[in-house]
C-alpha cells in the first residue's frame, strides 16, 4: 500500500482480519438449507480458528524478524499524573481565584511566580486555557501551577498575597557605598556555603534580595547587605560592585559555552547594568 515499506506490507498482510469473510459465506449454505452444510460450516470455523492461533502465534516473531518491533508505549504516558510528576521533583498546585481577590485582573505574567513555578493550565467555565504571558487572570478562574518542590512553600506564601494583595513584595532599601570602590572577588563556591541558588549569605555578608535566579542550573544573583553584588553559579560567586560585575558579565557572555549560558550572563548584564542598582 501507498506509504509502506515492503516490510511494512508484509506484516500487515500477515496480521490482516482472518476468516470475517470465510465464516460470513459458510453461513450462507445453512441458511438456505444446503446438505451437508452444517459440516461444511464446521470445517471453514476449525480453519479459521486454526490460522488465527498459528498468526497471533508467530505475528511477534515476524515483527521483530522483520525489524519492526518498538519499546515505544502505543500511547504516550500522560505525564499529568500526579505520581509521576513527584517522582520527578515536581507537583501540581491549584489556586482557585475568588472575587474580589487580588490577583483577578492581573496578567499571568505579573504573578510573581518565582523561577521553578509555571502555570500549565488555566480552567475557566469548564474550558482548559494554555496562558501566555499576556494572558489575563480572572474572577472563577482554577489555576494549575506546576512547581518544583524545592519552591513549594515559596508559591503557598504567594497564594496568600494573590487572595488579600499586595502581590508585588516591597523592594528592599540598598545601602549606599561610600569611599573606596568595593573589592572585587571571583572565587570557588563551596558545598558547605549551601545552595548557590538561595543564600543565607556570601563570604559572611547577608544575602538581602535575590534579584535573579539561574533556570537550567543553580545559581542566582544577590544584592548583599554590605550594598555590593554577586553572582553565583558554575562552582563560583563572583562580588563586588555592580560597574565591576557589569564587566565581569560581559566577559562571561564573550566565553559562554551554550545559548542558555550566554542568555543568562545576558541578563544578569541587564540588571546590573540599571542605575537603581549601582
Amino acid at each position: 500500500p501507498a506509504g509502506f515499506t515492503v516490510r511494512e506490507s508484509a506484516l500487515v498482510g500477515w496480521a490482516g482480519l482472518r476468516g470475517a469473510i470465510p465464516i460470513v459465506l459458510a453461513t450462507f449454505p445453512v441458511i438456505e438449507g444446503v446438505e451437508h452444510a452444517g459440516s461444511f460450516f464446521n470445517i471453514v470455523f476449525f480453519v479459521v480458528l486454526t490460522s488465527t492461533l498459528i498468526q497471533g502465534a508467530t505475528f511477534d516473531p515476524l515483527a521483530r524478524a522483520l525489524g519492526l518491533t518498538t519499546s515505544e508505549p502505543a500511547l504516550s504516558e500522560p505525564l499529568h499524573e500526579v505520581g509521576m510528576i513527584r517522582a520527578l521533583g515536581a507537583e501540581v498546585l491549584e489556586f482557585r481565584v475568588r472575587d474580589g481577590d487580588a490577583i483577578a485582573g492581573r496578567l499571568v505574567n505579573q504573578l510573581m511566580l518565582p523561577r521553578d513555578a509555571l502555570v500549565s493550565v488555566i480552567v475557566r467555565d469548564d474550558e482548559a486555557l494554555l496562558p501566555r504571558g499576556s494572558t489575563e487572570i480572572a474572577a472563577r478562574d482554577r489555576l494549575h501551577i506546576l512547581v518544583r518542590e524545592s519552591a513549594h512553600a515559596e508559591v503557598e506564601d504567594l497564594f496568600e498575597r494573590w487572595h488579600n494583595g499586595p502581590i508585588e513584595q516591597p523592594e528592599a532599601q540598598l545601602p549606599v557605598l561610600r569611599g573606596r570602590p568595593p573589592i572585587f572577588s571571583v572565587k570557588p563556591w563551596r558545598t558547605e556555603q549551601g545552595d548557590p541558588a538561595a543564600p543565607d549569605d556570601v563570604e559572611g555578608i547577608s544575602v538581602v534580595r535575590v534579584v535573579r535566579t539561574r533556570r537550567e542550573q543553580r545559581g542566582a544573583l544577590l544584592v548583599l547587605a554590605d550594598g555590593r553584588m554577586a553572582v553565583t553559579g558554575e562552582g563560583v560567586v563572583a562580588t563586588g560592585g555592580a560597574a565591576q560585575l557589569l564587566r565581569y558579565c560581559r566577559e562571561r557572555i564573550r566565553r559562554a559555552k551554550s545559548e542558555q549560558a550566554r542568555a543568562w550572563w545576558q541578563e544578569v548584564a541587564g540588571v546590573v547594568s540599571q542605575a537603581g542598582l549601582r
